[in-house]
């Protein structure tokens, strides 16, 4: 018997704040301070399952990658790339477990 499935997961997040400072000394400026940042990701997962009865086979693949930015008043741009896989493997001969797990990260940062 043959089973699995695939999905595939979009998720988004943006916050910030915006702040005008009007001081009680007219001498001083005013200021404008803001701050917003974001993140937009993408997870991806496909496994499936063979099973004969004596002898089973699980297969699961991950991929996953994530950019993050963020805009702040008087500082630079921060970007962050984020992407990784993780693969697992199980193979259940009569009641002896055996499995194989493999994963991979990567991250890049930039401003």
């Amino acid at each position: 018997m043959l089973s699995g499935g695939i999905s595939i997961t979009v998720n988004g997040i943006i916050q910030g704040v915006y702040a005008y400072f009007e001081p009680t000394d007219h001498n001083q400026p005013s200021a404008t301070f803001f701050r917003l940042t974001g993140t937009i990701a993408i997870v991806g997962q496909v496994y499936a399952t063979l099973d004969f009865g004596i002898i089973q086979a699980s297969v699961s693949l991950t991929v996953y990658a994530s950019v993050s930015l963020m805009f702040q008043v008087y500082e630079p741009i921060y970007i962050q790339i984020s992407a990784g896989v993780d693969v697992s493997v199980s193979i259940k001969i009569i009641f002896i477990p055996n499995q194989v797990q493999l994963q991979g990260d990567h991250h890049n940062k930039a401003s």
